[in-house]
């Protein structure tokens, strides 16, 4: 079952179909003149509503950590310790001649939160798309085409999302589309290798009040924005049947990490480089009732 969620960073990746508790923990050592650590934990619940429509809930948590060194030309204090929590809700119907309708509805609150939260905290992100589904002789396929209201391009605003993808019955896979493109290869019944390409975006509100001095000026309103390429190589491997680990190796390219006005005019640029990060996380399977 394969339930639309939002698209915002890479970690998202790691997300399950099915009733699930995850972590994740990636770190990049070498993020321009900084170092970037992120921690990121998601919870999941399936609610089936007889044989052609599904409920998905999911809350996340993300925290990101940034040493900047001392090395930038503005107080960084403000920029150091940035949180972000989401609550989604997806809907999956199954129509007619195997198509599928997704809508899913994710609010999220992101900044750094060192005054009170308001409005300025809050975004909202929303998404639909329609997927048909058929069987072929190696394998089966599916197109999806859809429009999300997401962060990859840094302040929330609407991209369409379009995908094919081929599962094969023997023991790899491919998806071809925006914004991610993957190719995967089963190993037993215990390894899965990834190799995938995937655009990743975050925005956070900085409720700093004052702050920070940009060439000698007060911004009392301002929102930092990374956008970047993510290409690496995945493995999950399924350490027993309700437990899953997996790590991934890659490179983060076309970084941009800005200070932004509300309207996106750039007040600083942090100047992050291209960099190679690291990955590594659990996924717990919960089996919440006997017959699972």
């Amino acid at each position: 079952m394969a339930l639309l969620f939002i698209s915002s960073e890479v970690l998202s990746q790691n997300v399950e179909s099915g009733n699930t508790l995850g972590f994740d923990y990636r770190t990049m050592p070498s993020f321009g003149n900084h170092q970037w650590n992120a921690m990121h934990f998601r919870a999941n619940y399936i609610i089936e509503l007889g044989s052609k429509t599904d409920i998905a809930l999911s809350t996340m948590y993300r925290s990101d950590d940034f040493t900047y060194f001392g090395l930038s030309d503005i107080d960084e204090s403000a920029f150091e310790d940035l949180h972000s929590v989401d609550l989604q809700i997806g809907w999956q119907q199954k129509l007619k001649k195997n198509w599928t309708l997704n809508v899913s509805f994710m609010p999220r609150a992101a900044s750094n939160f060192s005054a009170s939260m308001s409005n300025e905290d809050f975004f909202f992100m929303y998404g639909a798309n329609l997927t048909k589904q058929w069987k072929g002789q190696k394998g089966e396929y599916s197109i999806t085409m859809g429009l999300e209201q997401n962060t990859l391009l840094g302040k929330p605003r609407l991209l369409p999302t379009v995908s094919m993808k081929f599962d094969g019955y023997d023991t790899w896979g491919y998806t071809i589309g925006f914004p991610s493109s993957s190719v995967n290869a089963r190993v037993g019944e215990r390894h899965l290798f990834l190799a995938s390409a995937v655009l990743e975006g975050l925005y956070f509100n900085n409720s700093s009040e004052g702050m920070p001095m940009v060439y000698d000026q007060v911004y009392n309103s301002s929102k930092l924005a990374f956008t970047g390429l993510d290409i690496g190589l995945s493995h999950k491997y399924r350490l027993q049947p309700n437990i899953t680990t997996h790590a991934r190796v890659g490179f983060s390219l076309s970084n941009t990490w800005q200070l932004q006005d509300g309207d996106t005019n750039v007040l600083y640029d942090f100047n992050a480089d291209e960099t190679i990060y690291f990955t590594m996380g659990l996924t717990y399977n919960l089996k919440l009732f006997a017959d699972e």
